[in-house]
Order: structure tokens, then C-alpha cells, then sequence
């Protein structure tokens, strides 16, 4: 690719969060992303259409530049179960799944830096869908990709969260909701000006999170994404989402599987996260020594091998079966000891027993899954939780909604803040306790509830 002299060698715009602080290094970073996706998918033009691209050229470097603004900061860094008061960057604690189709090809090697967007797509395939089970990072890895491409500058990236679709009215238009909500189009950049970028193929779409829409909304967007991509067919599109059809709706679509972890990329995941040597190294000892062939089912997956290690380094034991396993792994994340003050058991405000906050967030887990809730307005949240203590009040348990939505954030950290929302800091969490929940009802009750799930969740098998 072609270093474009605005911008410094040594610039590497994953390195460091103060880029975004830094206008002038946004500017240069913008421009060079705009110039480099001219370059690669325009070439050189005469009259009219130079005319016509040097405006847009210009609009487009400014738009792109407040687009780094808010977006950088948002998908450079997450927290984690581990990470849980402080976001870290996405490369200090992520490792690469690989990628493969029909079971016999990996298209994502394991290095960091060596890999980008390109692995997924190329010359010849415009369009790939990433699929993998809960846990496995396929949103991580979306974001990661976006991140790859702004250091790539090979194409303008637009990170798109599906589940936003949800609230849009049904007539909308699949550019604006790309543009408008990212806060691209505006008084500087004109729909036409996007038209044209469109039309030459400038921009990667990733889409996040295929298996969140509802499924009334999801029957339109495919056929809505599906017009814009005939429309708009030199541009690249991923799209993420757990296996939950076979995808036959996206025809132009390669449909990618993101493979489990081998005991070597468990390995390193551990690794690198920041956590006392000692209780890694007896970890990872036990993982090399048979811990992973035992529990491959849990240590293949980066969310349970998390989960597994902290419970391991609590019990010194892993359970065979998944819900003993989930149930043991939420006492440990109740119980749980801050990494630099050891013997330091985390207070819960609520003041509730163990067995009674779990009965109680199982409750809140079977209302958010029943209506596909995984994230909350703040308001939102304070009615569930007025809903769930009347409900749980002719049972004799009481708690204070303030309390006990501190106590999943902060104690059992079930919950994570996202910008002004709150959400589960993982869907398995929301779909095991659901599960829980329903198998302590009676067998009328547990059909009832059932049947009125399967009605209202538009999430599809």
C-alpha cells in the first residue's frame, strides 16, 4: 500500500488512545484513509469527476475525522469479567480465532499485526458472513477488524451494531441508518457526496450482531441489505452472528466458521491478562498437564475459559456439566476477590443472601429474554427491577432496586455500563439463568412462561 506523505512513518493509529486527542494526527489519518480508498478504487479521473471528487474528497476527510472522534475510544478498548472497572485496550487481552469455510481452510492467522480485514475479504469476495457460538469474540474480532482497516487505510471501515435496527421505523433506508447514525452525514457531507464514495466502492461495512435483530426486523433489513449491496457491489460487507439459520437469505454471502480455541490459544489467552503470575502459571500448568482435553468445551471458549479460570483458582475444580459449571462459575464472580488485595471479599449493598440474588436475577434474565432485552436505558432498567421485587415479594424477598443494580454491576458484574445504557455482559449469562429460572417453575407454569417466550422472543431457533 501506498504511504501517502501527510502522514509521519511512524504513525500507528491502534498504538496509542491519545490519537483521538490529537486533531491535527485525526486530520492526517482521515485524509490518508480517504486519499488511499480513492486511490485503490477510483484511479485517476478527468473534468466533472475530478471536479466532483475533489469536494467530496474534502467533505468526506472532515466527516471521516469526527468519525474517528467518537469512534476510536468506542471500539479500541471493552471491559471484560477480568477488566471489569476499567476498559483496556482490545489487543492487550484479545487473541485471534481462527476463521475457516466448509471446515478446511483457516483464512486468519494467529498474529496480531499480520492480520487485517483483507484475511476475511478480498479481490474476489466482497461479502462474508463470521458465525461462531456465544463467547467465542466475534464481536471483539469485528471491532478489531475495524481497527485493523483504520491502520490499513485501504478503505474507509463503518462499524454498524444490528441491534440498533430494531427501533428504526420500518421505512427506513439502509444508507441513511449506516450514515446518519455514525454521525457521517451533516451541513459537510452531503448524501450525494456518500453516493458517489458509495458507488466506487471506498467503504467496509461490518455489521455486528446478525442474531440480535428481531425477526420481523430481520426478514426486512436482509431484503433491505441485500438491494443496497446490488446497488452499492464494490464495497466490502462482514457481517457477525451466531448460528442461528443457515444464512441461505444472504446468497452473495461466504459464510465463515470462527473455530474453538486449541490449547495453545487458550494458553496464551490466559497469558495475557493481567492477573497475579503465580495463579496463571498453576492455570496454565494444569491446562498443558490435561485440564483443557478434560473441559475442552469450556476452555475452547474464551468467555468460559475466563469464567473457568476464576473459578479454578477458587475451588481447584471445574464441573463436568455446563449448568453446574455456570452455576459454579456466578458464586465465583459473587464471591469474588479484587486481584490486588488478597482476602478482600466484595460487599454486596443489597445485602442479600447468595441462593436469594441468584432467584432474583433469574427472574430478571426470564422478563429481559422473553421481550429480547439486552441492553437498558437507565430508566428501563429501574422499571425491570421495580417489576421483578413485586413480583418476588409474595415470596417474603425484599431488596432495594438502587442496591441491588449496584451490586450486578460492580459485585457479580452481570450487568456493564455502555456509554449511557446498560447491558449483560454476555448473552449466556441472560440465556442460563432463564433456563434456571423455568426449571424451578411447575410444569403448568414452566409451558405457560415457555409458550409466551417463544410468542413474544423474535430471536430465531
Amino acid at each position: 500500500m501506498t504511504r501517502l506523505e501527510s502522514i509521519p512513518e511512524d504513525i500507528d493509529v491502534k498504538r496509542d488512545k491519545n490519537m483521538v486527542d490529537n486533531i491535527n494526527l485525526e486530520i492526517a489519518i482521515a485524509t490518508a484513509v480517504v486519499d488511499t480508498a480513492y486511490e485503490k478504487t477510483v484511479g485517476t479521473v478527468v473534468g466533472v469527476s475530478k471536479k466532483v471528487w475533489n469536494q467530496t474528497r474534502i467533505n468526506l476527510g472532515l466527516a471521516f475525522k469526527k468519525y474517528l472522534d467518537k469512534s476510536y475510544d468506542k471500539y479500541s478498548r471493552a471491559k471484560t469479567l477480568f477488566y471489569k472497572h476499567e476498559s483496556r485496550p482490545i489487543d492487550s487481552f484479545f487473541v485471534i480465532p481462527q476463521l475457516q469455510q466448509d471446515n478446511k481452510y483457516s483464512l486468519i492467522s494467529h498474529s496480531f499485526l499480520a492480520n487485517k480485514a483483507g484475511d476475511v475479504v478480498n479481490a474476489d469476495r466482497h461479502f462474508a458472513i463470521i458465525q461462531g457460538t456465544g463467547g467465542i469474540g466475534k464481536s471483539t474480532l469485528m471491532k478489531y477488524l475495524f481497527l485493523k482497516e483504520l491502520n490499513e487505510r485501504d478503505l474507509i471501515p463503518i462499524f454498524f451494531e444490528l441491534k440498533d435496527i430494531n427501533d428504526k421505523q420500518d421505512d427506513y433506508e439502509i444508507i441513511d441508518v449506516f450514515f446518519e447514525n455514525l454521525g457521517i452525514l451533516g451541513e459537510s457531507l452531503t448524501r450525494e457526496a456518500i453516493e458517489y464514495a458509495l458507488e466506487k466502492g471506498m467503504f467496509l461495512f461490518l455489521l455486528d450482531g446478525y442474531d440480535e435483530m428481531t425477526r420481523e426486523k430481520s426478514v426486512s433489513f436482509v431484503k433491505k441489505l441485500n438491494s443496497f449491496c446490488d446497488q452499492y457491489a464494490k464495497n466490502y460487507y462482514i457481517l457477525s452472528s451466531r448460528s442461528c439459520s443457515n444464512f441461505i437469505e444472504f446468497q452473495r454471502f461466504a459464510v465463515l466458521d470462527t473455530c474453538e480455541f486449541g490449547q495453545n490459544q487458550a494458553v496464551q489467552l490466559i497469558d495475557k491478562l493481567e492477573w497475579p503470575v503465580d495463579d496463571k502459571s498453576r492455570f496454565i500448568a494444569a491446562l498443558k498437564n490435561g485440564l483443557y482435553k478434560k473441559h475442552q468445551s469450556f476452555a475452547s471458549n474464551p468467555l468460559l475459559l475466563t469464567m473457568m479460570f476464576l473459578t479454578y483458582r477458587q475451588y481447584a475444580e471445574i464441573p463436568e456439566k455446563l449448568h453446574l459449571f455456570y452455576d459454579l462459575a456466578f458464586n465465583t464472580l459473587l464471591r469474588e476477590h479484587d486481584a490486588t488485595k488478597e482476602q478482600f471479599v466484595r460487599e454486596l449493598r443489597s445485602g442479600l443472601h447468595q441462593d436469594v440474588f441468584k432467584t432474583i436475577f433469574s427472574l430478571f434474565c426470564c422478563l429481559t429474554y422473553g421481550t429480547n432485552e439486552l441492553e437498558f436505558s437507565e430508566s428501563r432498567l429501574n422499571d425491570l427491577l421495580k417489576r421483578v421485587k413485586e413480583d418476588v415479594a409474595a415470596s417474603g424477598m425484599e431488596f432495594e432496586c438502587r442496591a441491588y443494580q449496584y451490586d450486578l454491576i460492580n459485585a457479580v458484574c452481570m450487568l456493564q455500563r455502555d456509554g449511557l445504557n446498560y447491558r449483560f455482559v454476555h448473552r449466556s449469562f441472560q440465556e442460563f439463568f432463564t433456563a434456571m429460572f423455568l426449571k424451578d417453575q411447575l410444569d403448568d407454569d414452566m409451558k405457560s412462561i415457555g409458550m409466551q417466550i417463544i410468542k413474544n422472543n423474535p430471536t430465531r431457533p
